[in-house]
C-alpha cells in the first residue's frame, strides 16, 4: 500500500539518490481519499481528508455535502465489493454523515443482484453491468429510477421468501420487507405496500397493525390498505379504532390560543402507548384511558402491560434464587446450618417442573422457558433441556403448533425425538417449512425429506392455480425444483425418486382434452429427463434403469408427436401454439440442458457398431407385429430418429433403434461408414471395372459435389473412401456426420496414419502437419482438432510460439525447395491472430515468445521488432497488463540501446506502429524528432488494416502542443498529412482570435494597418469556416461565418467613411453601437455575432417614432413580422414624446395589422382621427363594434 506522497522511483544499481537530485527528477504522487476507500483502508482516507482536504477549506458543510456524494456514487458503482462498501460506510461515519441510505441502497443492489443471478436470464456480467448503469442514474436522481429499483427489490424479496418457504404475512416476512420499506423513505416514494398486501389477503391483521405502525405508513395510505380486509375485520379494525381520540393543548398562533380552546384530533394507538411509558403506572394509565375512551384495545393491552411488570419481577426472583445457589455452592461441604445441596437443587428441580406444567396458556409457557433458559448451568437434574425448550418454543411463535406437554416431563430420548417429529410434522402441514427444518436441526433429526415434502405440497398448490396450464409456468416450477434441490445437497436417489414419481403423476387420463394432454406429456417429458440427470450422478450409474426411462421418454415423444398432428387435422381453429414462442423457448431449453445424451454414461462405444443394431429382413414383420408400437407409431418414431441424426445425436438415434428393435437405414448407414472409417468392416468390391466410369459417376453426384466445404485434401481413390461417398448419397438424415467421417478419414490417410490410431500418435505432429496444409480453413479444423483431442493450453502455445519465431526468422532468409512453414508475415495480421487463437490461453504464447528473444542474434534486429509485436498482441487479446508492460520495457530498451545509435529509424517507426501504444512510447517521437526523421512517421502512414491512424493522429498531435508548442510547422504538417480539417480550422480560428486582441489592446484609430489586418483576420475566419464545414462541423462553421460576417460589416463602415467600432464589443457596449448602426441589417449582423438580442421597441421608438425613418421599419419587416406586443411595447415609451411626432405615431400604427390594437393604441394617444376613421371604415366598422361591445376599452 502506498501512503500519501509516495515517492515512485526506480534509482540505479550501485547509485543512491541524492535529496536534491529527488526533488528535481523524481516523480511524487499525491493519492486522494479515493484510492484508500477503494482499496479497503478508511482510517487513511479519514486521515487524508482531514489534511489535503478539511485543512484548507472554508465551507465545511458544503465540503461535506460534495464529498458524501461522491463516496455515494463509488460505494453504488462497486456495491457487490464488500471491501469498498464497508469502508465508504466507515468513512462517512467517521465524517459524521448517517450512512443508512448508503447501508439500504447496498444492501438493495445486492438483493437485486443475488435474484437476476438466480434466474440466469444474463450471465452474472452482463447483469452487474446493468445494475450499476441503473445505480448511476438512481445516484444521479434521474426520473423514474428509484421506482424501477423498488419495482426489482420487491421482485427479489418475493422470491427470496418463496424459496426458502417462509410465509408471506409472518413475522419473519415482515423483516425481510422491512428493506424495500427502508428504500422507500429514504427515497421519497410511497411506501410499498407488498407485505400490507399480504396481511390483508391472508387476515393476518396483527401482523398488518405492528407492520404500518413500526414503518410510519401514512393514515391515507393504511385507510387503502385496510379496505383489503374482508368485512368482518374492517367493521372490527373501525370499532376497535375509531373513538379512540388524545386531547391535547397546542398553540396554534391565532385566536383560538387567546381564548383557551382545546383542540381535539383523532391519534394513532400507539400514541397513548406511548404516552403510558411516562406514567409510573403504565397499565393504570391504560386502563384509565380505556374507561374514559371507550377502547377495549386499550384494556388488553393494560393486561398485558401488567404481565410484563410480572415478568420482570420473576426475573428479578430467579437471578435471587440463582445467586443464592451459587452462594451454597460456593461454601463448601459442612456449612453450619444449611440444607444439604443435592437436597435443594432436587426440589428445585421439582419446583420448576411443576411451574412449567402448571402454566395456563403458551403464551406463559414460552416466558417461563425463557427465563429458565440458562437454569441448566446451576441445577443437576435429569429432568428435560431448558435451553432446548426455550428454543423450541421460540420456533413454535406464531405457528399454530403448541409445545407438547410430555416435553415438560421426563421422558426417554426417543419419545422425545418421537414428540419433535410430531412438531416437524404438524409445522409442515401448516406450511411453516422453515421453522420445521429449525426444530429439526434443533432435535438432530434427519432434515433431507423436507424439501421433498414441501415440494410436494407446493405442487399441489400449484395445480390448483390456473397458471398451471401454461408451458412456461410448469418449466420455471420444475426448474427452481431442481435448484432448491442442488442448493440443498439432496442425495441422487432421493431426488430422482422424487421426479419420478411426480412423472408417473403426469400422465395424462383419458378423454382430457387435447392441449391439456399436449401440456401433461411435455411436463412429464421434462420430469423423466430430470428423473434421468438425478439418476446419473448416482456412483455406479445405474445404466439399464437410464435406459429405461430413455424409452419412456421417446414413447413420450411419439405421443406427443401424434396427438399434435391429430389437433392440426381436426379444426384449424384448434391449432397448438406456434413452434417459436417464449414459452416453448424456455421449455427447448431446459430439453436441451437435460438431455439423455448430456449423460456420458449413456453414449457408449458399443452404440457406434453395427453389432446388435436390427436390419432389415424377413423376420422384420414379424418383429413389427410383436413390437409394442403401432404402425402410425413406428413412422412417428423414425421421423424424430431422422430429426436427431440431423441435429448430431447418432448415439441416442442408435439407443432408441435398439429399445424399440426399429430399423432405421439412415441410423444404419451412419453406423456403416463409421465401421468402413475404423477398419472394422471391408469395403464392398466395386461393380464397373472402369475406374473412369467410377470416378466419373462420383464427380457427377450431388452428394460428392457437396462435400467440397468437408474435404480438404484430395480425394484419395481407394474402396473405402468410394464406399463412403456412396453411402452418403444414400443418407437422407445424418449426412453431415457422415461427411464429417469422410473428411476425418481422408486426413488421416494424407497424413499416413490408420483412421482409428489418429487419436493414439502423438497430437502434436499431428496438428503441426495440419497446420502446414494449403487450406483456407485450416485453423477451423485445427481448433476442432485440438478440442477433440483436449489438448492443453500449454502444448498448443508451444507449437504456436515455434512456429511464430521460425517463419519471423525464416522472413529474413530463402526458404528451401519443399520447405514449409506453418506461419508467414506475408499472411498478414488476421492470419496471425488466428494462429494466436489456437491456444485457449494467448497469454503463454506471450510468455514463451519473450523468452526466445534471448535467443534471437542481436543482428536480426528486425526479427527481435516483430516478436516484440506479436507478443504484444497476444498479451493484448486477454488484457494482461503485466505482459504488456513487459513488451513496453524490452521495446524501450530495444530503442535507446539499439535501434536509435543504429539509426534504424525504420525500425523504430515499425515497433511504434505495430505495438501502437503511442502514448507510453512517446519516447520514440523524441528520439525522431532529435535525429530530423520526424517526418517518417508520416510517410509510413501506419498499418490501416489495425484501424490505428486515428490513434496516430491524437497521439501526434497531443506530442506537437505538449513537446512542440511553437512548431506550428509540424503541427501544420501532421494535419494535412491526415486530413484533419478540424484540427485546421481551429487554428486558423485561434489565429484570428490573436489578431483581434491585438487590434483591441491598441486605440481604435482608422488606419490603413488596421484595414489590412482586418482584412487578414477575414480570410483567416473565412478559412476556418470552410475547414469545419469539410469536417461536418457545423456549429463550429457558423460561428466563424456570423464572426466574418461582422468583420465585413466592419471594413464597410471604413470604407463608407464611420470610425464606428463593432469589433471586440462588451455587453454594456452592445447597445448604443446597435443603436448608432443606420440599417436594419447591419443590426441583425451585430446580434448574431454576439449572440445578443437587440430591444427593438427601443431601436423602432428613436428611429421611426423620433426621427420617421420608416424605410427602416420597412427592412425590418422584410426580416421578422411585427406583432401587437411590439407596438405596445413602443407606445409604452411616449409619456416624454414631444407632439410633433404625432404623424409619424399615426403613420406608425398603419403597419400594425391587430385592428382592435390600433385603435386602442390610438385612443390611449387621443389620436381620434385614427379611431373616427376605423369606427367609419366599412372594412373594420362591423368588427369594432362587435370588440366594443363585449369588452369595455380600457
Amino acid at each position: 500500500m502506498r501512503l500519501p506522497g509516495t515517492l515512485r522511483q526506480v534509482p540505479t544499481p550501485g547509485l543512491a539518490p541524492g535529496s536534491h537530485l529527488v526533488d528535481k527528477f523524481a516523480l511524487v504522487e499525491n493519492l486522494d481519499f479515493f484510492y484508500y476507500i477503494y482499496h479497503g483502508r478508511p482510517s487513511f482516507a479519514y486521515g487524508n481528508f482531514l489534511i489535503q482536504q478539511l485543512g484548507v477549506c472554508s465551507d465545511v458543510q458544503l465540503l461535506l455535502q460534495k464529498v458524501w456524494l461522491q463516496v455515494y456514487r463509488l460505494a453504488l458503482k462497486c456495491f457487490n465489493m464488500p471491501s469498498v462498501t464497508s469502508s465508504a460506510v466507515c468513512f462517512c461515519e467517521l465524517l459524521g454523515i448517517c450512512s443508512l441510505k448508503l447501508r439500504v441502497d447496498i444492501r438493495s443492489m445486492n438483493a437485486i443482484l443475488q435474484h437476476w443471478n438466480q434466474l440466469d436470464r444474463h450471465t452474472p456480467a452482463q447483469n452487474l453491468q446493468t445494475l450499476i448503469s441503473k445505480a448511476v442514474k438512481l445516484v444521479n436522481a434521474e426520473p423514474r429510477a428509484a421506482e424501477e429499483l423498488l419495482h426489482y427489490l420487491e421482485a427479489a424479496v418475493a422470491d427470496s421468501l418463496e424459496q426458502r418457504g417462509i410465509s408471506r404475512s409472518s413475522h419473519e416476512a415482515a423483516q425481510e420487507w422491512a428493506l424495500p420499506v427502508q428504500f422507500c423513505q429514504l427515497h421519497s416514494l410511497e411506501l410499498s405496500p407488498v407485505y400490507p398486501n399480504h396481511c390483508a389477503e391472508d387476515r393476518q391483521f396483527i401482523h398488518f397493525l405492528l407492520f404500518v405502525q413500526l414503518h410510519n405508513f401514512p393514515p391515507q395510505q393504511v385507510r387503502s390498505l385496510v379496505c383489503l380486509f374482508g368485512p368482518t375485520l374492517q367493521a372490527h379494525l373501525g370499532i376497535a379504532f375509531q373513538d379512540l381520540q388524545v386531547h391535547s393543548q397546542r398553540r396554534v398562533g391565532g385566536p383560538e390560543e387567546e381564548l383557551g380552546f382545546l383542540r381535539t384530533e383523532e391519534a394513532e394507538l400507539f400514541q397513548a402507548l406511548l404516552q403510558s411509558q411516562e406514567e409510573q403506572m403504565p397499565c393504570r394509565f391504560l386502563l384509565h384511558k380505556a374507561v374514559v375512551q371507550q377502547c377495549p384495545v386499550l384494556a388488553v393491552l393494560s393486561a398485558c402491560q401488567q404481565r410484563t411488570e410480572k415478568f420482570t419481577e420473576a426475573k428479578t426472583k430467579l437471578l435471587d434464587f440463582q445467586r443464592t445457589l451459587v452462594t451454597l455452592r460456593n461454601g463448601g461441604p459442612g456449612t453450619a446450618g444449611s440444607l444439604p445441596l443435592q437436597w435443594v437443587e432436587s426440589q428445585a428441580s421439582v419446583l420448576l417442573l411443576t411451574m412449567l406444567q402448571c402454566c395456563s396458556s403458551q403464551y406463559d409457557l414460552h416466558r417461563l422457558l425463557q427465563l429458565l433458559a440458562d437454569v441448566d448451568k446451576l441445577l443437576k437434574s435429569n429432568g428435560p433441556d431448558f435451553r432446548k425448550l426455550s428454543q423450541l418454543s421460540k420456533l413454535l411463535q406464531g405457528s399454530g403448533v403448541t409445545l407438547p406437554l410430555r416435553l415438560l416431563q421426563c421422558i426417554p430420548p426417543s419419545i422425545q425425538q418421537e414428540e419433535f417429529q410430531l412438531i416437524v410434522d404438524a409445522l409442515q402441514t401448516g406450511g411453516h417449512y422453515s421453522q420445521a427444518r429449525q426444530v429439526a436441526e434443533l432435535a438432530d433429526l434427519p432434515v433431507h425429506r423436507l424439501l421433498l415434502s414441501q415440494l410436494l405440497q407446493e405442487v399441489n398448490i400449484h395445480k390448483t392455480n390456473w397458471q398451471w396450464m401454461r408451458l412456461e409456468t410448469r418449466v420455471a416450477f420444475w426448474k427452481k425444483c431442481h435448484m432448491r434441490l442442488k442448493a440443498d445437497g439432496t442425495d441422487p436417489g432421493s431426488a430422482s425418486q422424487f421426479f419420478r414419481s411426480q412423472s408417473e403423476v403426469a400422465i395424462p387420463p383419458t378423454g382430457h382434452e387435447s392441449k391439456t394432454e399436449i401440456l401433461d406429456i411435455q411436463e412429464r417429458c421434462l420430469l423423466l429427463q430430470l428423473t434421468a440427470h438425478w439418476l446419473s450422478l448416482q456412483i455406479p450409474t445405474p445404466v439399464d434403469e437410464l435406459e429405461r426411462l430413455e424409452k419412456k421418454f421417446w414413447l413420450c415423444e411419439v405421443q406427443k408427436h401424434i396427438l399434435t398432428a391429430t389437433i392440426e387435422k381436426e379444426s384449424v381453429f384448434n391449432l397448438p401454439p406456434p413452434a417459436i414462442t417464449p414459452e416453448t423457448n424456455a421449455y427447448e431449453v431446459f430439453m436441451k440442458e437435460f438431455s439423455f445424451s448430456n449423460i456420458p454414461d449413456l453414449n457408449m462405444e458399443k452404440y457406434l457398431s453395427l453389432e446388435g443394431f436390427q436390419s432389415h429382413s424377413e423376420k422384420q414383420e414379424e418383429l413389427d407385429t410383436e413390437s409394442e408400437l403401432g404402425v402410425e407409431e413406428r413412422r412417428v418414431l423414425a421421423l424424430l430418429i431422422g430429426q436427431l441424426l440431423d441435429k448430431g445425436g447418432i448415439h441416442e438415434a442408435s439407443r432408441v433403434c435398439r429399445h424399440f428393435t426399429i430399423h432405421s437405414p439412415d441410423v444404419r448407414v451412419v453406423l456403416h461408414c463409421h465401421a468402413l472409417a475404423c477398419g472394422a468392416m471391408v469395403p464392398e468390391p466395386h461393380e464397373e471395372t472402369s475406374e473412369a466410369a467410377e470416378m466419373k459417376a462420383l464427380t457427377n453426384s450431388p452428394s460428392l459435389s457437396s462435400l467440397s466445404s468437408f474435404v480438404m485434401l484430395p480425394l484419395l481413390e481407394d474402396a473405402v473412401t468410394v464406399q463412403i461417398q456412396k453411402l452418403v448419397s444414400q443418407c437422407c438424415h445424418g449426412s453431415s456426420y457422415c461427411k464429417q467421417i469422410l473428411s476425418l478419414y481422408q486426413l488421416s490417410k494424407e497424413l499416413q496414419c490408420p483412421f482409428n490410431h489418429i487419436r493414439r500418435e502423438d497430437p502434436h505432429s499431428v496438428l503441426k502437419n495440419l497446420l502446414m496444409l494449403e487450406q483456407p480453413d485450416r485453423f477451423r479444423m485445427a481448433k476442432t482438432f485440438i478440442k477433440a483431442q483436449g489438448l492443453n493450453a500449454d502444448t498448443v502455445a508451444e507449437l504456436v510460439s515455434d512456429a511464430l519465431v521460425q517463419g519471423l526468422l525464416a522472413s529474413t532468409q530463402e526458404l528451401q525447395p519443399g520447405e514449409k512453414q506453418i506461419f508467414r508475415p506475408s499472411d498478414g495480421q488476421e492470419s496471425l491472430i488466428q494462429l494466436i487463437r489456437l491456444c485457449e490461453d494467448s497469454n503463454i504464447v506471450g510468455l514463451k515468445l519473450m523468452e526466445y528473444l534471448h535467443n534471437v542474434p542481436l543482428r536480426n534486429l528486425n526479427s527481435v521488432v516483430e516478436l516484440l509485436i506479436v507478443a504484444h498482441s497476444c498479451f493484448s487479446l486477454t488484457c494482461n497488463m503485466e505482459g504488456i508492460v513487459r513488451v513496453l520495457q524490452a521495446a524501450r530498451h530495444l530503442s535507446h540501446t539499439y535501434l536509435a545509435p543504429g539509426e534504424h529509424y525504420s525500425l523504430l517507426v515499425r515497433l511504434l506502429t505495430g505495438i501502437g501504444r503511442y502514448n507510453e512510447m512517446t519516447y520514440i517521437f523524441d528520439l525522431l524528432h532529435q535525429n530530423h526523421c520526424f517526418e517518417m512517421l508520416l510517410r509510413k502512414k501506419v498499418d490501416t488494416e489495425r484501424g490505428q491512424s486515428s490513434s496516430l493522429k491524437t497521439a501526434l498531435l497531443d506530442y506537437i502542443k505538449r513537446c512542440l508548442p511553437a512548431d506550428s510547422e509540424k503541427h501544420n504538417m501532421v494535419a494535412l498529412c491526415f486530413s484533419m480539417r478540424r484540427e485546421i480550422g481551429e487554428n486558423h480560428e485561434i489565429a484570428a482570435r490573436t489578431q483581434l486582441k491585438m487590434i483591441e489592446s491598441q486605440d481604435w484609430v482608422v488606419t490603413p494597418d488596421l484595414k489590412s489586418s482586418l482584412v487578414k483576420v477575414l480570410g483567416l475566419l473565412k478559412d476556418s469556416a470552410e475547414s469545419f464545414s469539410k469536417d461536418s462541423c457545423v456549429r463550429q462553421a457558423s460561428r466563424c461565418v456570423r464572426r466574418a460576417k461582422l468583420i465585413t460589416l466592419q471594413l464597410h463602415l471604413l470604407n463608407q467613411g464611420s470610425n464606428l467600432c463593432i469589433i471586440n464589443l462588451k455587453p454594456a457596449e452592445l447597445h448604443n453601437a446597435i443603436m448608432a448602426l443606420p440599417q436594419c441589417y447591419q443590426v441583425f449582423v451585430v446580434s448574431e455575432a454576439y449572440c445578443y438580442s437587440p430591444d427593438w421597441a427601443e431601436i423602432l421608438y428613436q428611429k421611426v417614432v423620433l426621427k420617421g425613418d420608416f424605410f427602416y421599419l420597412e427592412d425590418l419587416k422584410r426580416h421578422r413580422p411585427l406583432t401587437s406586443s411590439l407596438f405596445e411595447d413602443i407606445f409604452k415609451k411616449l409619456d416624454s414624446t414631444p407632439s410633433s411626432v404625432s404623424s409619424n405615431l399615426k403613420r406608425l400604427l398603419t403597419h400594425c395589422d391587430d385592428v382592435f390594437t390600433r385603435y386602442r393604441l390610438a385612443y390611449q394617444q387621443n389620436l381620434y382621427d385614427v379611431t373616427k376613421t376605423l369606427l367609419q371604415d366599412n372594412k373594420t366598422y362591423s368588427y369594432m363594434n362587435d370588440r366594443l361591445n363585449s369588452k369595455a376599452l380600457i
